[in-house]
Formats: structure tokens, sequence, C-alpha cells
């Protein structure tokens, strides 16, 4: 942790009364604590030189000349800022000075005939040329967000890009009926800026379009959450959320950087993947924050949820009109964190700095967003770590300062080395070339690596990663590498909802470590004679369907999927013997609500009755994997199928991702593992967060002074005990979820409420 020196500032004010003016003479220059740290995750008051809290929400900080130059929104007075955009300054990236309103918003039409500072900048207009102009940066109906600022080399100008919303001639109740990207040009960075224009942006022609109803033609060429982003040539993007939030697109800027390069009418004119592409259609993203690494473009951005936080995603793409992949979410889940990352800290993301990029140095900038006060919404600022492969990370770093950076992302892998996932313990690399920073050089080294997961005892078919560690000029750092269990004993991999199939269904397919895979497709309805298949009608709601797909193109199992329609559920009917069985499923929030799922199956036994067994009820809100073990000894030999049910047992219908059963050589009960006579339990379960849970084991063997381990899903050790006695007490510091306790060959369930 760094600590705070004194820096003085000398305060500069016109009419100071005597007594302020004496004390001022006595002191000589005002102290104020000068900052040299970061707040990180906590996001307390960030202050300016002068002692005023900073206003530059839904920001963006970058370097031009010797200062940097952070500009956002004034949140002042609340959502309709009376002020307009805020530009500080810094020499340091700790300390700010606030220089201008960069650009200002009008109060009343009359000022721009009257206010020298308005007639200045529009004075030469016509009457209606003002008038629009005032429509779009007006303090009473005009929204003013996301601003963000470039410096056109060639012309000496700087311009402002913004989301200007606010009603229309259509829609004039409406604050959000313009969708529109505004753009004003300045001489100078703090201005003042004058606005040019607003208007929508880029949209497909309509024979590209399908039919989901975010692509109808009142929704096209949306421009709201956006960025800017110049690239190495100097060319210049904008990133941009449309279509009702549900499509991000990314178009070129023409070389003054206050226009599109291609013109958005006629439609058609300016081509997808030419001069703009459009992204992740459904997906519901906003907040992009859009920068460059290593020859590789990575892109931020949250899910739409008003003021509350969500999970982030991120995506990379090797050409900025090329195919973006869907990386996941960048925000690293650890124990006891003040925010949780699933809700990346309670943070949006608005911008990433590039501090030093060619050594991988950038920050993460996120609004935490205080809807009840918007002008106390705070700023988090956090070091963007790279994995030696390449994959974006974000930890819950708390005080930290910009020498932080001397111990990150100083080691690189070519990733030709590694597999895309990796099925078996004996193929993780041992040794790997790396590129190592010494003092912003890249020296070429091998170092060797060491795994910290058993492959074998992750759930079967749920894909993960898994952490390898080494050791580079005497720091310890760690690798990632994607894994999933794949043996003989899987049966199914259903990849519920999708079209083609996820990359893991596929390497499932064609590894042949799954010779008896019943299904070789990812989905379908149920089918006698493949003995496989969902039993639920497929529509909409009016249709009276009992459920949809959900991202049915998508390359991740988890992204793909079923949500089902009011009060209704998710079938699946597998054909099965009188087997131990293994379920696993994975479950992923797409519109970012808390769910109270229960998963049970049913089958006709012996004598014709319908049997049900329930598993415990979970609750999932970003991404999750239940697992459980059951056994079949009493199936009707004439109807030897099983169906596996998914339900609500809260408000929100239940959603699904994947399904995965396999053979297994034991049975996990809600509380106990039976093995040769000998048991592990763990009581109270579930447990509540923050009390203790105890663990018991009997047997003939004497288990005393070994070793419990707790595991995550992903089978990520979390904590471990001995067992000092016949019940071993753990103190309860688990976020809520289900754990795997383990002893030796035993295994049990604990649910953490």
């Amino acid at each position: 942790m760094s600590g705070k020196k004194k820096k003085k500032y000398t305060i500069r004010c016109a009419g100071l009364n005597i007594s302020f003016f004496i004390f001022f003479l006595l002191s000589g220059n005002i102290m104020v604590d000068a900052r040299n740290y970061f707040d990180g995750v906590i996001g307390g008051v960030w202050n300016d030189i002068d002692g005023k809290p900073i206003q530059v929400h839904g920001g963006q900080v970058q370097k031009i000349g010797d200062k940097w130059w952070w500009i956002g929104e004034d949140k002042e007075d609340g959502y309709r800022t009376q002020n307009g955009i805020s530009m500080y300054s810094s020499d340091d990236l700790y300390n700010w000075k606030f220089e201008s309103y960069a650009l200002r918003a009008i109060r009343n039409r009359a000022d721009m005939d009257t206010d020298p500072y308005f007639v200045n900048l529009y004075g030469h207009l016509t009457d209606l040329q003002k008038d629009e102009v005032y429509q779009a940066i007006n303090t009473t109906t005009s929204v003013i967000e996301r601003p963000k600022m470039i410096y056109n080399k060639k012309t000496g100008k700087y311009i402002i890009w913004f989301h200007a919303d606010g009603p229309t001639e259509e829609a004039p109740e409406s604050g959000y009926a313009a969708a529109a990207a505004g753009v004003a040009i300045s001489d100078s960075p703090e201005g003042p800026f004058t606005f040019l224009k607003r208007s929508r942006l880029h949209q497909l022609p309509d024979e590209e379009y399908g039919n989901e109803w975010y692509e109808q033609p009142g929704n096209r060429g949306f421009a709201r959450d956006m960025n800017l982003f110049i690239d190495e040539d100097e060319v210049a993007y904008i990133i941009y959320s449309s279509e009702e939030n549900r499509t991000m697109f990314i178009s070129r800027l023409n070389e003054e950087y206050t226009d599109l390069d291609v013109p958005q009418e006629p439609v058609g004119l300016a081509k997808n993947g030419v001069d703009f592409v459009r992204l992740y259609p459904g997906a519901q993203r906003e907040a992009p924050a859009l920068f460059k690494y290593d020859g590789r473009y990575y892109m931020i951005t949250s899910g739409a949820t008003g003021w509350e936080p969500n999970a982030a995603r991120y995506w990379v793409a090797e050409d900025i009109f090329g195919e973006w992949k869907d990386m996941g979410d960048p925000c690293i889940r650890e124990n006891g964190i003040p925010y949780a990352a699933s809700l990346t800290f309670g943070t949006q993301s608005t911008n990433v700095i590039p501090y030093d990029a060619a050594a991988g140095k950038f920050i993460y900038m996120g609004d935490r967003w205080n809807s009840m006060d918007l002008s106390d919404s705070r700023y988090v600022w956090l070091p963007v770590y790279f994995t030696p492969t390449g994959e974006m990370e974000l930890r819950s770093t708390e005080i930290w300062d910009l020498s932080f950076f001397d111990e990150i992302n100083t080691i690189k892998f070519n990733p030709d080395q590694l597999a895309g996932i990796y099925f078996r313990n004996e193929d993780l690399p041992e040794r790997m070339k790396a590129q190592v920073r010494n003092k912003d050089k890249w020296e070429e080294k091998e170092v060797p690596v060491s795994w910290d997961t058993d492959i074998t005892r992750l759930p079967p078919a749920s894909l993960t990663t898994v952490t390898g560690s080494f050791i580079v000029n005497g720091i310890s750092q760690s690798v990632t590498v994607k894994v999933a269990n794949i043996n003989e004993d899987l049966l199914y991999f259903i990849d519920s909802g999708a079209a083609e199939g996820s990359d893991l269904f596929d390497s499932i397919q064609v590894t042949g470590l799954a010779p008896n895979l019943i299904n070789r497709l990812p989905d379908q309805p149920f089918q006698e004679e493949s003995g496989w298949g969902y039993t639920g009608t497929v529509g909409t709601n009016e249709e009276g369907a009992d459920m949809d797909y959900k991202n049915p193109e998508s390359r991740d199992a988890f992204t793909s999927g079923w949500f089902a329609w009011y009060n209704k559920t998710i079938d699946y009917k597998l054909r099965v013997k009188n087997e131990m069985y293994r379920l696993t499923m994975g479950f992923q929030e797409w519109w970012n609500t808390g769910r109270y799922m229960r998963i049970f199956f049913s089958y006709k036994d012996n004598t014709g009755n319908e049997v049900i067994k329930e598993f415990p009820s979970f609750y999932n809100r970003t991404e999750s994997t239940q697992d459980y073990r059951f056994e079949l000894a009493d199936i009707h030999p004439d109807d030897s199928y099983i169906t596996i049910c998914v339900e609500k047992t809260g408000s929100a219908d239940p959603i699904m991702s994947w399904l995965a059963l396999s053979l297994t050589d034991e049975i996990t009960s809600v509380n106990n593992v039976f093995s040769s006579g000998r048991k592990l339990h763990v009581f109270p379960n579930p447990v509540s967060q923050n009390q203790p849970f105890y663990v018991k084991v009997t047997g003939e063997k004497d288990y005393r002074n070994m070793k419990v381990f707790i595991y995550d899903l992903s089978g990520q050790l979390i904590t471990q005990n001995l067992i000092s006695d016949a019940v071993t007490e753990f103190r309860n510091l688990l976020p809520g979820g289900t754990y795997i306790v383990n002893l030796e060959d035993m295994y049990t369930k604990l649910i953490v409420k």
C-alpha cells in the first residue's frame, strides 16, 4: 500500500472577503493532500486538487502531449446535466485539475441569442439550425452520455462523440427516442467545443436482417453507449450499442473524425465487414471499451441493466472488422472480496486506459453508479492483467499505484504451444517457451510449469479453466488453459438449443475420448429411434410454446441454450439402463436476474408406477454447473427412459445451457458418500453463510491427521483442514454456492446458502 504525501497547489479566486484574504496571506498556499495511489475496488470519493468531487462519469482518459485528459458526464445536478461535458487534466493520473465544461449544455433557447458564449459558437446559424442544436444539448430534455474525445493529428482538431438522446417529433414524451450520436469539435481539449450534429449511424440493408424484434426498422441505426478508438495507422473508429442495446457496431470514421467514413444513407452503401461490423446480435451488451494489445483487439462490455451492475464479458479479434471471439467474464472470482466478481466488482465498464500499451500496462475504468444520487457515483480503476496467453483478467485490487505494473504482465507465451482444450493430465505442458519482460525489453526464456488441478476430478463435460504456476525473475506467476473431463463413461452431451454445436461439443465428437457417446447431434426433439431429445414445444409465448432458443449460433456451450416461457419447464427424455449415473448441467444467466430452480427426474419402475427423484434446489445469477449422482435399480424394462426436468422454484422461469450424463461407480446423496463401509458426512447441510459447519468421517481406517479438501465445481481448491478427531470444524468463509468435500476417494456435496 502506498502512503500519501503533501503537495502544494495555489488556489486562484477573485472577490475574496477580507478575513479569507488575511488568512491566505499568512498561510501562503493552501495545503491539499496529493494522491499517489488508486482506490481500486474500494471506490472512495475522488476529489480534484481543489478538494471537490470529480464529475466525469461514463468517461474516458487518454494522454495527449504531456498531459492526461479525463472527459465525462457532469452529474452534479443529477441525471440531466445542467453543465454539460466536463474536462479535467493531470500530469500523473492521480491528481486532477478541473479545466472546463468542454461542451456546455444550453439552459434556455434564448441563451443562444443573448449569452456571449453561445453567440460566439452558434451566432452564425439560422434559427432552424439553432433549434436543432438546442434540441440536442439542452438541460431540460436532452440526454448527454458517454462522451469520448480523440485528437486528429492531421487537422489539429479535437473531436468529441457522445450519446445524444432525447425526444423527437414522433415521440415527444420519450427521453430516449432520438437514439443518436452527437459530435462536436474544438481547437483545444478544454474547449469550447462546437456542436456539429446529431444522427443515427450504420445499419444493414433489409435483406440482411432476420426477424428479431430488435432488428425492426424503428430500432436500426441506434447509437447509444459508445466509445472511440484510434488504430496505429491513425484510422479512427466509433463503437456503439445499437438496435435497442441488443447489438454492437464498430464503424470507421472519416479522415476528419467528424462523421462516418461511408455514410449511413443510402442504406447499403456502407458494407458490413468492410466499412463497419455488426457484432453479437441479441446479446444485449452496452458500455463498450476497446483497446489493442500485442496485435489483438480487445473489447469489454457490460449487460444492459440500467444503473445496476452485472457480469462483464470481453471479446478478442485479430482484425477489427473480422471475427470477434467471446472470451467470457474477465473478472476473477475470489473469496472474501467486498464486491462480487460476478457483478464486475460493482461497476460498469466505460474505458480502458493505455498507460503503456507496448509493455502491456492498461487500466480498466469502471463507473460504480449510485442511482439514488448520481453525483456520488464512484470511479473504480483496476490494473488489467493479461495471462501469458493473452487472456484478459480483472481482479479485486484495492489500494494500488502505477508501480504495480512492474510485477504483472511480464510474460508472454506463444499460444501455438497450447491446445484449445485439454482432456488429459498428461497432455498439459511441463515446460513452455516464453517472452519475459525485463525493464520494458522482452527476452526469450523456457520455464517449467506445474498444474494445480486433476482433470479427472472435474465434473464430466464441464468446460473450465485450470491454472499452471511458474516462477520468473523470482516472482510467482500463472497461466490458465481450458480443460474438460471427457472419458468413456460419458453417454450424453447435449448442447441445448445449439444450431451446430459448440467448440466443446465438436471436441467431444472428434477426440474419441467418449466412445460410448449416444448423441451425435448437439440437440434435437425427442426421437424414439435415437432414444433422446427435448420434449417441450419450441416457439413464442403467444403460440403457447414451452420454450425458445437463446443464442443458437454461439460456439460457447454456456452461451447457447433454452429459456422457458411463463410457468413452463425444460424437459429432456433419455434412454437409460439400471446403472449408477452422474448428471452434470450448465446454466447461464442472459438477462441478469436471479433464478431459483430445481432439477428432478422421473421414470416408470418395474410395476409401472411413476417415480420422481428430486435434487436440491439451487440459485443461479451468472454462470454455474450443477453436479449430481444417482442410481437406477428398478426401471421398467419396456419403458427404460428418464425425463429430466428443470423448473423454477421462484418467480423467474428456468433456463438451461447444456446437459451431460455419465456412468459412475459412486453414489452421492445430498449429505453422504458410502463406500465399503466408510462414511463422509457434512452437517449442517445446507449451511448459511458465516455459519460454521462440521465434517465427520467413520470407517475402519484411522483418518486422523489426514486432510479434508473443499473444491468448487470447477475443481479449484478453495480450502483444506486436518481431521483432528472424528469431527472437524470448518469456519465458513465460503460464498453462496455448491462445493465438493473430499477425503481420499470419498466425496460429498456442501451447499452454502
